[in-house]
């Protein structure tokens, strides 16, 4: 088939599972405490650019190539300030009316500050860092009620305290939110892997709620301090950021393998686990390799309870593409697995801007699209998100 405008892709409602709100300059300083003075996160302005502070400690930039969708010039320029951003970054507003020119009709949300420069919190008060949590899930609570069926938000908890997690995931489900942003290598921060009985009360509590938990790309990297990609992107030359963005990527191949073979898939049977911007291209060699050494390596003789690999991955396990050229073979493998996600406003977004090859939403959908069975094309611009999210 021939994906054109006037198709039937323009009648589906697509479904974006991983796009970006940009943090709002008062975010913090308007909604919590003035006892806290300057430890709330809040933005300093110096040479134009606009950067988060906590306390005189600098977090990171908040505009720049988190904000690029359709910026005047090619990364590594990028907006500075929010006035020169797209409103759509950090407007409920205008974020729907860039849906609406593009053909999106809902974006599951995530962070950037919050969750990209999350071990930053560890360092204060335990009360503060609560605080500042809380007050983020409110704002998304409220940025998502400018239209509910379209913006949907996901839970980001104070994941270094399990009770206070699990009550701010009751919270938020509460509020509406439909699923869980999370991260899966807590060891580096000091805490039980994820495998761990730990976590049981809080995977327990998303399984039993019927609530996604999402691992996107980069989070986990936010536990070494000054270490991660988004920490580190305005020192790197747009030939390694190439290099580190696409390995950032592929690393999620790692928490697939390990949701797997850390038995965690086993343990949660009916919970959903999404890799987020991660890519599809590479998941049917990582799962035809899992199932080659669970054989040869006669793993199934110890675990003969176990299914294969793939097979807990297709019972369990999402992944999301966007730019994507080669999606046909990844998801006629696995139909019921993969989602569409956009990205915006980010610099690696479906969004064109001078001298990037990028393209819009439709424009990428009909080039990557076009060859496949009409109902799969229903699965992985709607279907599979709408079960995943519960939409």
């Amino acid at each position: 088939m021939t994906l054109t405008s006037d198709t039937f892709v323009d009648q589906l409602k697509i479904c974006d599972v991983d796009a970006h709100v940009l943090e709002p300059p008062d975010l913090w300083t308007s909604r919590m405490s003035k006892k806290w003075g300057d430890e709330v996160p809040h933005i300093v302005r110096s040479n134009n650019r606009d950067t988060w502070y906590i306390g005189d400690t600098r977090v990171g930039t908040a505009v720049g190539g988190q904000a690029q969708a359709g910026w005047k010039a090619p990364y590594p320029d990028a907006p500075l300030s929010y006035e020169d951003a797209h409103p759509g970054a950090w407007k409920a507003d205008e974020r729907l009316a860039w849906m609406d020119e593009n053909g999106i009709h809902s974006q599951v949300l995530y962070p950037n500050m919050i969750a990209f420069h999350t071990v930053r919190l560890l360092a204060l008060d335990p009360q503060l860092r609560l605080e500042i949590v809380q007050a983020f899930n409110d704002f998304l609570s409220e940025f998502c009620s400018a239209a509910p069926d379209r913006l949907i938000a996901l839970t980001n908890l104070p994941w270094w305290d399990l009770d206070q997690s699990i009550a701010e995931l009751e919270r938020c489900h509460s509020l509406g939110h439909k699923g869980l942003n999370f991260g899966w290598q807590f060891e580096k921060a000091g805490l039980p892997p994820l495998r761990s009985d730990h976590w049981e009360p809080l995977l327990k509590t998303c399984e039993e709620m019927g609530i996604s938990v999402n691992f996107h790309t980069a989070f986990n990297e936010s536990f070494e301090e000054d270490q991660g990609l988004v920490a580190n992107a305005e020192s790197f030359s747009t030939l390694d950021l190439a290099k580190i963005s696409a390995q950032s990527m592929l690393a999620n191949a790692n928490c697939i393998s390990e949701l797997i073979l850390g038995r965690l898939c086993e343990r949660y049977p009916t919970l959903k686990f999404v890799s987020v911007e991660s890519g599809i291209g590479y998941i049917p060699f990582l799962l035809d390799s899992l199932d080659w050494q669970w054989s040869t390596l006669s793993t199934h003789l110890d675990y003969p309870d176990m299914l294969l690999p793939s097979e807990y991955f297709r019972r369990q396990i999402y992944a999301t593409f966007w730019f994507d050229p080669h999606v046909g073979a990844p998801a006629e493998l696995y139909p019921d697995n993969f989602m569409f996600e956009t990205d915006f406003p980010h610099s690696t977004c479906l969004a064109p801007a001078p001298n990037s090859s990028a393209t819009g939403p439709r424009e990428t959908i009909n080039k990557n699209l076009s060859e496949l069975p009409t109902d799969l094309v229903r699965k992985v611009l709607h279907g599979n998100a709408a079960h995943v999210y519960n939409l």
